[in-house]
């Protein structure tokens, strides 16, 4: 049975033929730390170009609803009427077409969410 070690972040992976470079490389950095004050703080190159590595700062992904709540909020600071209109039918479109997605007698839900509340603001079918 192959057992996997998870090592922690910024340690050197050692693979059989390479011991002695892999001492080689700590012990250049070992004496750069020595040489340089405040050096801890940097990290090796190594490290940092290892493409591989999970620097786990990556936002996360947002909804599509999430993301249109946050701008009506931006809009109502910045009293944009029109745009916290369009934005406000957006979010009533997705809120719609969610609902309308689970009624397996509606044929077309996007098409029917959007005539629905364009209706309702008073515009034609396509926002005109």
């Amino acid at each position: 049975m192959d057992t996997t070690e998870v090592e922690a972040p910024g340690a050197e992976v050692e693979t059989p033929g390479t011991e002695a470079e892999t001492h080689g490389v700590e012990a250049e950095t070992s004496r750069a730390k020595a040489k340089t004050p405040g050096a801890e703080a940097k990290m090796p190159a190594i490290t940092f170009l290892d493409m591989t590595d999970d620097d786990g700062d990556a936002a996360g992904p947002v909804s599509v609803l999430e993301a249109v709540k946050k701008l009506i909020i931006d809009a109502k600071k910045y009293k944009s009427f029109t745009s916290l209109f369009y934005l406000t039918s957006l979010k009533q479109f997705i809120d719609l077409w969610g609902k309308y997605k689970l009624s397996p007698r509606i044929k077309a839900p996007m098409v029917n969410a959007s005539h629905v509340v364009a209706a309702s603001v008073g515009k034609g079918p396509y926002m005109v």
